[in-house]
């Protein structure tokens, strides 16, 4: 369970029943997850969504009625509650960085293995932003240094929070990086939180963005000998 020991409570919307079912059949495998309502259109999935307020909301980019990108953009301008997962079969840098834009918390591409599913449920249900890998592998192809005189300087940052920092350029989930580090999930996320803040990074995505652009720049300046 939760730290609350309440489950999380999970909404899919999807215009295709057969993904709908198999994917709540497949959450509804762990006990820390309730997948309260399914919705099969964008219209359906808007009023569900107000109506049940889910801690997550699961949605299909493309539905009719309203697409996914109009329900994100309709509950960010109400200040929702719910935080958003799209799913996509695109993997196109220019819609990921609309996502950012519009307050997306996770992207997943519908190809994707039911561990990435749970793992980005988990990851942005606490607080965290949450990528495909296969995706980010994608989209962020061939990183390099930035130039020298650009760099946020990585030694504001604690040992801990470089030991954190690395792993998250090695696009490590917090789950993760707990159990590699011996930590809770709870201090992870704070880490995070610290690291974005010290190297005035701001907004969705932030610092996952930098890791996944500046990734060469990342492993040179700490090198192996942060997990040490």
């Amino acid at each position: 369970m939760t730290a609350s020991n309440n489950p999380i409570r999970v909404i899919i919307a999807d215009d295709h029943p057969l993904l709908r079912s198999g994917l709540r059949e497949t959450l509804e495998q762990d006990d820390v997850i309730d997948v309260i309502h399914e919705a099969g259109d964008g219209v359906e999935a808007l009023a569900t969504i107000r109506r049940h307020r889910p801690d997550i909301a699961i949605l299909d980019i493309e539905m009719p009625g309203m697409n996914g990108l109009d329900i994100v953009r309709t509950l960010r301008g109400e200040a929702h509650p719910t935080r958003i997962i799209i799913l996509t079969i695109h993997r196109s840098k220019r819609l990921f960085d609309k996502m950012q834009e519009l307050g997306v918390d996770g992207y997943i591409l519908k190809e994707s293995s039911v561990g990435d599913i749970l793992d980005g449920i988990l990851s942005v249900y606490h607080g965290e932003q949450f990528i495909s890998p296969v995706l980010a592998a994608g989209m962020f192809r061939d990183p390099s240094p930035i130039p020298i005189d650009g760099c946020p300087d990585l030694g504001v940052l604690s040992r801990a929070e470089r030991r954190v920092l690395r792993l998250v350029a090695e696009n490590r989930t917090s789950r993760e990086i707990a159990d590699i580090l011996c930590i809770s999930q709870h201090t992870v996320t704070r880490h995070r939180e610290h690291i974005a803040g010290k190297l005035d990074l701001h907004g969705n995505f932030a610092l996952m963005r930098f890791c996944l652009e500046h990734n060469a720049y990342i492993m040179d300046a700490l090198g192996k000998t942060t997990l040490n």
